[in-house]
């Protein structure tokens, strides 16, 4: 069988017999290791992401303690720009040390991409930080102080393949570029509105926050167990 990624049919492959056999693995176990079983973000590449911010966070933690995080920012971007470089250049040889893939969905070479862009925005956004000396109520530092409630809402808004209102349901998998920039624009805005409120309700009473928080995982568990 051919390669399946675009424009590298001719490219040598690894046999089916070499391929290893998730559908053998726990049922459990499954979605964790393949988006064949219904898994939006299997473990493999998406823990690689959680493990590289782990470092970088770390690498810039220490940065800044010594005064140098605007170097260390600086080698950030030209390590982003040449990881972006590289990957789509290796995506252009004409052989691969990978079984056939598809591209966008489970590549090394898009996971460098995707890596690098991740990274550039990471230094562009601390370059504006330090050029506007923003407040704590600015865009960019709010969604860095609530990341993991916006990051698990919008998941949920999005991919939530059992909630009538995600994108998913609503508008399927599959949409234009204006469509896209649309729905970007209102998901941002409702996302900060979001971590502006809860931000504000914890700094007014930790109390009632903590009790809207054990009443809202209450009723995720309770619904799961329910369902």
């Amino acid at each position: 069988m051919g390669c399946s990624r675009r424009r590298t049919a001719s490219k040598p492959c690894l046999s089916s017999s070499q391929r290893p056999r998730i559908s053998s693995s726990p049922i459990w176990l499954r979605p964790y290791l393949s988006i064949q079983f219904k898994s939006q973000f299997p473990l493999f590449p998406w823990a690689s992401f959680l493990i590289c911010g782990t470092i970088l966070g770390f690498w810039f933690t220490k940065a800044s303690e010594e005064k140098k995080d605007a170097l260390r920012m600086k080698w950030f971007g030209i390590l982003a720009v040449a990881g972006i470089v590289l990957s789509i250049g290796a995506e252009f040889m004409p052989v691969t040390i990978y079984p056939d893939h598809n591209f966008w969905r489970a590549s090394p070479e898009f996971f460098f991409v995707r890596l690098g862009c991740v990274v550039l925005a990471l230094a562009g956004l601390w370059r504006i930080e330090q050029w506007r000396h923003s407040s704590s109520s600015s865009l960019i530092s709010l969604f860095g102080q609530e990341s993991l409630l916006v990051y698990v809402v919008h998941l949920l808004i999005v991919y939530g393949y059992d909630y009538e209102f995600s994108f998913v349901r609503k508008f399927g998998p599959t949409l234009g570029y204006a469509q896209c920039i649309g729905l970007f624009a209102a998901l941002t805005v409702g996302m900060y509105l979001l971590a502006f409120v809860w931000h504000r309700l914890k700094k007014w009473n930790m109390r009632v926050a903590y009790a809207v928080e054990v009443c809202v995982l209450g009723g995720i568990v309770g619904a799961f167990i329910l369902q």
